[in-house]
């Protein structure tokens, strides 16, 4: 047994005692392991309470730093037990009986993008559709609360329950991608400071890099919105590299005679490589919107 088997053990033993003390003895402690995202897999937690049938669920290996960097256990526990008691009071409004009822969902479906290499084993069991060398999956996304967005990915089994085609799940979709929130924001605003260098361009909101992301988690599926990309660079007069900076958020970076295609990539590499979670990587490489051609390519 590893350090996070043992370590996974130890903080499901103490939560149990702790849900039953303070969540009531109808608690039941559920461990998994879960995958995630380009093979990664997790040590995950839940509680079920009742006849409730959704909980967060927390992983031991967001956990595990705390501990060797010396927090006590019960620090710990507090921690957690902290979000199941903010979950049973806010209670999201994702209702398990809704997922018996497409036409109850498909105003709520969103999708991720995500490596399609990566993801081969995942991709088996869930429906998907290629875009370039990535894939899009799908899922039903719930409320914002204190605890952040919850979501439910939708898998082969769920598509049939509902009886519906893969078809009917992009449409839905695509109806939902066209309503929601894009933004576009200089990366020197959001890191406090604007960047300086010649960047060929005298508005200092797109010089050099820009941030394209949504409001939700998974915010790099805005590379679909074409739309959006096709208006920043006719307001900025250039194609665009877009960075794949994560499955969260991209880059833009404007095209000048400067750019060098190599470089950005290897740049790309060593974040994945030494900076992001595995799980958070998109792709190694960068990809090019042509106002010319309204289309993106893969920068090899």
């Amino acid at each position: 047994m590893n350090g996070i088997d043992t370590f996974s053990d130890a903080l499901i033993a103490d939560i149990s005692k702790r849900c039953k003390k303070e969540l009531g003895e109808d608690c039941t402690v559920i461990s998994q392991e879960v995958d995630k995202l380009n093979g990664v897999k997790l040590h995950g937690i839940t509680v079920s309470r009742g006849d409730s049938s959704i909980s967060p669920v927390i992983y031991a290996e967001n956990y595990i730093d705390m501990f060797e960097d010396g927090k006590q256990m019960d620090y710990i526990i507090d921690s957690v037990m902290e979000i199941f008691k903010r979950h049973f009071e806010t209670k999201p409004d994702i209702d398990s009986s809704m997922f018996s009822d497409w036409n109850c969902v498909k105003d709520k479906i969103g999708a991720r993008l995500i490596n399609y290499e990566a993801n081969k084993d995942m991709l088996k069991e869930t429906p998907y559709i290629r875009f370039l060398d990535l894939a899009v999956i799908f899922d039903i996304k719930g409320s914002h609360t204190s605890l952040g967005s919850c979501s439910v990915r939708i898998t082969n089994h769920l598509m049939d329950f509902w009886g519906i085609s893969l078809t009917d799940l992009e449409t839905a979709f695509n109806e939902n991608l066209s309503k929601m929130e894009v933004d576009i924001k200089p990366l020197s605003e959001l890191i406090g400071k604007f960047l300086t260098g010649d960047s060929g361009c005298g508005n200092d909101l797109i010089c050099p890099l820009c941030v394209m992301s949504t409001n939700e988690a998974y915010g790099a599926i805005a590379m679909l919105r074409k739309d959006v990309i096709k208006a920043f660079t006719e307001r900025i007069g250039r194609d665009v590299y877009i960075i794949p900076s994560s499955v969260h958020e991209l880059l833009l970076y404007p095209a000048n005679e400067n750019a060098m295609v190599p470089e950005i990539n290897s740049m790309i590499n060593e974040v994945n490589r030494n900076v992001l979670n595995p799980m958070d990587v998109l792709s190694d490489h960068a990809y090019f919107y042509s106002r010319e051609l309204d289309d993106i390519s893969i920068v090899a």
